[in-house]
């Protein structure tokens, strides 16, 4: 079996894998690639791609190269036990091929690799981390060649007694991130950034001058949206907040929405004629809650609250762009079989229709929309009594 070579060099060496022991079950008359494995694995991120093929990252599982790699030496000759994680990078067609994958593994820990970005020299960057017994131990950009998958190029590395890129989100040609600085045994959010694929810094932004707690940050022609939560003056309490910063970095508006109540913002979406919806959780904990879909004026920040839904037995997620409205998408909690809702409103946020999707397992998470062809796309992950399966469903049309 073939062997794929691959330095990420996070601290130590990655070592590495053969190629994966199986490639992804794909049906794309039914819209399903679909992974199964008796361990844990997971569809860590996708990456819909200008020339409509689809990169994906897959973490543990039967799928990927199994067993101990030899052990290797850190930079004090301390030798590291077998790999406990490995991750596979794939690159899939249209109609469902795997046009070509690459795996590779760290000698301790789990490492992760989250795709950020395609850049327009041909690659995309991805973010890897390095965790040893759940505390981030090293990131490190790295960057790939859409042709083969290969590494091509590496940033700086950040290590645990550093700031660490918290949340990574996709802008227009680069990528914004939230920075956490460590400080002791407390970490601290210290500012936004946002960078270009060669990571140079294009801006950054005070928390305080904006939201304090980051959910989403969405790319648009005016400027750049940071939705999530934050705390004004005089309140006791949390509120759904917003901010747009221009390309400079400065702040255009910055609007606390103190009308809705104790309020976040979990997930936000535009369309392609530029309308931007976003999902709100309104209610204190303990309270009765609801989740508000909400209309949202890019260029004043005004708020159209649109349509309401108990949060009861319910956790609602994601919003999507679909067609000409939106899909908003989460998880049952109370039925007998775990089970998956969907909600369809139009583009002014007129309920259509809900439906539920039920699964026979043991439990359903929360799938993660994306459109990919026109098409748009969830990822989902599923666990049996016997094994995990984590898949990439097309939902609508």
């Amino acid at each position: 079996m073939r062997k794929h070579w691959i330095c990420l060099l996070l601290a130590v060496a990655l070592l590495p894998c053969a190629s994966l022991a199986q490639a992804p079950e794909v049906d794309m008359d039914a819209g399903v690639i679909r992974y199964e494995s008796k361990a844990s694995v997971s569809i860590t991120s996708v990456l819909p791609l200008q020339d409509g093929t689809l990169l994906i990252t897959v973490s543990g599982g039967d799928a990927l190269p199994k067993g101990p790699v030899a052990p290797v030496e850190d930079e004090d000759s301390a030798p590291f036990p077998e790999v406990a994680r490995k991750v596979a990078l794939l690159r899939i067609a249209a109609d469902g091929q795997v046009l070509w994958e690459q795996s590779f593994g760290e000698s301790e820990g789990s490492l992760g690799l989250r795709l950020l970005c395609e850049a327009e020299d041909g690659t995309v960057l991805a973010l890897a981390e390095l965790s040893i017994r759940q505390r981030t131990q090293y990131q490190q950009l790295q960057r790939f060649s859409i042709q083969d998958g290969t590494l091509i190029g590496r940033g700086e590395k950040l290590t645990g007694r550093e700031d660490i890129r918290e949340n990574a989100y996709p802008i227009g040609g680069g990528y914004l991130w939230t920075t956490i600085h460590n400080s002791g045994t407390t970490t601290v959010p210290r500012y936004y950034a946002l960078s270009d694929t060669d990571n140079n810094y294009r801006w950054t932004v005070d928390q305080a001058q904006t939201v304090l707690v980051l959910e989403q940050a969405l790319s648009l022609p005016n400027g750049t949206l940071l939705l999530g939560k934050g705390w004004p003056d005089g309140l006791n309490d949390y509120r759904a907040c917003a901010a747009l910063v221009d390309g400079e970095g400065n702040v255009v508006w910055q609007k606390d929405y103190v009308e809705l109540g104790p309020s976040s913002f979990l997930h936000c979406a535009v369309s392609p004629s530029g309308k931007l919806a976003a999902l709100a959780l309104v209610g204190s904990v303990g309270e009765s809650r609801q989740y508000v879909l909400v209309v949202i004026d890019a260029d004043s920040g005004v708020l159209r609250t649109c349509a309401a839904f108990p949060a009861k037995d319910v956790r609602l997620s994601e919003i999507a762009s679909c067609g000409d409205g939106w899909l908003i998408a989460g998880e049952c909690n109370q039925q007998r079989a775990p089970t998956l809702r969907f909600i369809q409103a139009d583009a002014d946020g007129t309920l259509q229709k809900t439906w539920d999707e039920s699964f026979d397992a043991e439990a359903v998470y929360s799938p993660k929309l994306f459109t990919w062809n026109s098409a748009l796309w969830g990822e989902i992950k599923m666990e049996t009594e016997d094994s995990q399966v984590a898949w990439l469903q097309r939902i609508l049309p």
